[in-house]
């Protein structure tokens, strides 16, 4: 498939697109990895399938560029607009072509992402050092009503198994159960093999509800304040050119222990190991802690009282809890009459998170001190004779807490601010990934995934023109149709000596 033949009229695809245009860098891109999609996608022995996945591929990035999220869509435009039949190479696919593929091969996504993440390496823009954890609530392609309940189940999966089914207890079933149960798409083998693994989940999580149409979905407490079946997506983001490193779509509803798989995803991308990472309070649980130390991160992570202090919120009452400074060397507080509180006693309790794990609660004062200080009344509460500060956790959260102390560490999280919540509030807003259709936990990762790969490849784009908005892209292209591999190399290397110069003269600058 040549994408600079003649189709129906005088002259080549590309002959009227911009030689700026991204679709040039997406096709580049795809078409020089295209042995990587092969090593994914199955071929068939008789040689290469009808609609080379290649193409495909080309055009599921560049309409989630053009924030396309429907494939019947895409297919049109892939009939009648320019840049999208250069994107595909002519093919036209249809739309149920399209998913099939996004349906079989979905998870080719996080290799391509992978592979963006390695074309930012190449040209120099980012050393993938630093790396941010966030998370954002994201809807599930379900609405709240529709739910299938416990006991809706069970008289489903008898009746469906049943050779005489009551029609008056399928009369007497909830509308969302009785549509279950009339759906004629479905086979009963499907539909029983579905409800059980719907009894499964309620009988595991304890729920009398489960949604009918993404089952992997669990209910989740919006911005809105009301609760409606979502998943959790966690991105992991460097810090230095703002690229996506990760995609995990989580089933819990909060990030307490979403950090260690979202790095592990993050890991697998990346061309090198990040030394650096940092994440909001919610994320500083033992756990992560430990496995921070064990992978060999260098956590930036605050506690609460440290966090109301980055954001300015310092509390009113002088003698709160914040206001009592650590000191990491003699595991001791200064009040902030100027007393020392020493460590006292330790105790255990049993974490909310897991009854089998313990939590050591540290417990700090000098009943002297308070015993004869002015400010008692103030600081002590009325049913203590002295105030006592307890401090949760291990040694590695209050050697977090003592390095986030450190004005250097308190400058790294600031990096955070605009970098953590910016991809996803991109993702979001620009890429309606709200809005996407999907069914199951895995078709919906592997979906963000694909808009994460758009939303790179926009980044490098953004950061190449930045260095040289000259630049003509469709001889990228153009040469590796051609495989005039020299011609490319040269070119690239352009690309990333112009990158380089950019580089320097910002660090120039800031000195």
């Amino acid at each position: 498939m040549d994408l600079k033949q003649s189709k129906w009229y005088y002259g080549c695809l590309d002959d009227e697109i911009p030689s700026d245009d991204i679709v040039f860098l997406v096709t580049y891109f795809v078409l020089s990895n295209k042995d990587r999609i092969y090593e994914v996608v199955d071929i068939k022995e008789n040689g290469r399938p009808v609609n080379p996945p290649e193409y495909l591929v080309s055009l599921l990035i560049y309409g989630a560029l053009r924030h396309i999220n429907g494939t019947d869509e895409l297919a049109e435009m892939a009939k009648f607009h320019q840049k999208f039949r250069y994107a595909c190479g002519d093919l036209q696919p249809s739309g149920r072509v399209l998913r099939k593929f996004m349906q079989d091969y979905g998870n080719l996504f996080k290799q391509v992402l992978a592979l963006t993440l390695n074309l930012a390496y190449t040209l120099g823009l980012t050393d993938f050092d630093f790396v941010c954890i966030d998370g954002t609530i994201i809807k599930a392609t379900n609405s709240p009503f529709n739910v299938i309940y416990y006991e809706d189940a069970l008289v489903l999966i008898e009746n469906l198994k049943s050779k005489s089914p009551s029609s008056e207890a399928i009369d007497d079933l909830r509308r969302p159960a009785k549509k279950f149960y009339y759906n004629s798409v479905m086979s009963t083998e499907r539909k029983i093999e579905l409800l059980k693994k719907m009894i499964e989940i309620m009988d595991s999580n304890g729920k009398n509800k489960i949604p009918a149409f993404d089952i992997d979905s669990r209910s989740m407490q919006t911005k809105k304040g009301h609760k409606e079946p979502s998943y959790n997506m966690q991105l992991a983001t460097d810090t230095q050119s703002k690229l996506i490193c990760a995609v995990h779509i989580s089933q819990h509803p909060t990030d307490h222990h979403e950090l260690p798989p979202t790095m592990d995803k993050a890991v697998e991308n990346l061309p090198t190991k990040p030394h650096k990472v940092s994440a909001d309070t919610i994320y500083k649980q033992e756990s992560t802690l430990q496995y921070l130390e064990k992978e060999g991160y260098d956590g930036i992570i605050p506690d609460q009282g440290q966090n109301r202090i980055n954001q300015g919120k310092i509390p009113d009452n002088l003698f709160h809890k914040d206001n009592f400074t650590y000191d990491f060397d003699n595991d001791t507080f200064q009040c902030p009459s100027g007393e020392t509180l020493k460590h006292k006693s330790t105790t255990y309790e049993e974490s909310k998170d897991n009854k089998n794990t313990k939590i050591r609660v540290k417990s700090y004062y000098n009943y002297n001190a308070c015993k004869n200080c002015k400010y008692q009344d103030q600081c002590t509460p009325q049913s203590q004779s002295h105030r006592v500060i307890q401090e949760r956790g291990s040694d590695l959260s209050l050697e977090m807490k003592n390095k986030m102390n450190t004005k250097e560490y308190q400058e790294e999280y600031k990096k955070r601010g605009s970098t953590a919540e910016s991809p996803n509030g991109t993702l979001k807003n620009q890429y309606h990934i709200n809005q996407i259709i999907s069914r199951g936990q895995e078709d919906k990762e592997n979906k963000i995934t694909l808009r994460a790969v758009a939303y790179n490849l926009k980044v490098i784009f953004n950061k190449i023109l930045e260095a040289d908005d000259t630049i003509n892209f469709k001889n990228l292209v153009k040469y590796h149709i051609d495989d005039y591999m020299l011609e490319i190399t040269q070119e690239f290397d352009d690309i990333k000596f112009k990158l380089t110069e950019l580089k320097k003269s910002k660090s120039i600058t800031k000195e």
